[in-house]
């Protein structure tokens, strides 16, 4: 009995003296199994969130960078459409631009010295327009002298904006008026800048002009064929020789007569002013072209390169006046009365002007036939043998009495 209880209660106490560490055990246990249930899954999971928000940190760098390379290449379109539409509004008209150009159209007709006879708003053209400019056509019609049309069409500067352009451009001479017909078309917008008629070049025609004129002494008779190369070619070389004025009466040509016949289809002129263009001036050889220019009488001048090439006239009475035009590259011309060389004219000048004249006079009273031909020589300075007319003036000389 007393063993038995004693080895119960040497039992009792080894469990006693357990319970601790079975306690500890279980409670080691229990957070085993915690952290396996638990905590291990929620820190694989923040593991992953840790990797998905680095993975997004990285795209939302890289769509911020993205983004800014898109903005500095918006940036830069935005500044090239800027530059295009700065462009552009300088190149089209404004509205009142537009109308103002009408009324430009009538001052240099009249400046010009034509007639505007039709000025007329066409419908507008089957293209396809946008809001941000549209077309203006006018068919235009101007009459008057070919050489002042030519002067009008010269005289519009405007004519070198992109913005305006003439087509369907026909210029008709019909005698003593020509007519002019064009297309007109003005390109207007809305955003235009105001600025596309500005700082336009003017119009301008080269105008040579001539110096004082240069007479070449000339035998009194016609030269023979084998000695006048020799003289053309003495000129040539030595154009600075000492002019002198012939004698305006040549000693071989018999006295002229009332009853002279002048050449056939050749009109008498009488005392008045002869522009270049008149029908009693022919032009009888050579290709002559006819130049407008503001600064020519009448508005315009005939000019020639042609050797040979020739203008006749036939006058009644004792003296005429040649107008004619010089420059840098023009030549000699030779002045023949009834058939006998008057004289030569050389129509060099370094730089030119108009109004320079050369008067054939001290003839008798009579009919008489004048010829101005193109020598095809030059002062040795001179560019070319271009010659040019610009008008004739017949003075009034008083018939003389008979007895």
């Amino acid at each position: 009995m007393n063993t038995f209880e004693e080895t119960s209660f040497s039992l009792g106490g080894k469990l006693v003296n357990l319970l601790p560490l079975l306690l500890a055990a279980a409670i080691l246990v229990g957070l085993v199994a915690f952290g396996v249930t638990t905590v291990l899954p929620r820190w694989q999971s923040h593991g992953e969130m840790q990797t998905q928000i680095a993975a997004n940190d990285v795209a939302v760098t890289a769509t911020a960078a993205a983004r800014q390379d898109e903005e500095q290449v918006l940036q830069a379109q935005m500044i090239g459409l800027d530059n295009r539409l700065a462009t552009a509004s300088g190149v089209f008209l404004t509205s009142a631009q537009a109308d103002s150009m009408l009324d430009k159209l009538y001052s240099y007709a009249k400046d010009s010295q034509v007639e505007i006879v039709k000025l007329e708003l066409q419908p507008p053209a089957e293209v396809v327009e946008t809001i941000a400019y549209n077309v203006r056509t006018f068919s235009l019609e101007v009459s008057g002298k070919i050489s002042y049309l030519m002067q009008f069409m010269v005289s519009i500067k405007e004519s070198s904006a992109p913005s305006l352009v003439f087509s369907n451009v026909s210029l008709v001479d019909s005698g003593q008026q020509g007519t002019l017909t064009m297309d007109l078309l003005m390109y207007v917008s809305p955003y235009a800048a105001g600025n596309a008629l500005d700082n336009l070049p003017e119009h301008t025609i080269s105008t040579p002009a001539a110096p004082t004129p240069t007479l070449y002494a000339m035998p009194t008779t016609p030269a023979p064929a084998e000695t006048q190369g020799a003289t053309e070619a003495a000129t040539e070389v030595a154009p600075e020789a000492t002019a002198t004025i012939v004698d305006a009466t040549p000693t071989a040509t018999p006295t002229p007569v009332l009853d002279v016949t002048p050449t056939p289809g050749l009109t008498v002129m009488g005392p008045g002013t002869y522009e270049d263009g008149s029908s009693e001036l022919h032009y009888t050889t050579g290709n002559w072209i006819q130049m407008a220019s503001v600064a020519g009488s009448g508005g315009s001048y005939h000019y020639t390169a042609d050797t040979g090439a020739s203008v006749e006239l036939v006058f009644a009475g004792t003296d005429a006046v040649i107008q004619y035009v010089a420059f840098s590259n023009f030549g000699i011309f030779e002045i023949s009365v009834d058939g006998v060389v008057w004289g030569e004219v050389d129509t060099y000048a370094e730089n030119g002007t108009f109004g320079q004249t050369v008067a054939v006079s001290g003839l008798p009273y009579s009919i008489h036939t004048l010829t101005i031909r193109n020598t095809g020589r030059k002062n040795a300075a001179s560019e070319g043998t271009v010659i040019a007319l610009d008008s004739v003036q017949i003075l009034q000389s008083s018939v003389p009495t008979t007895g």
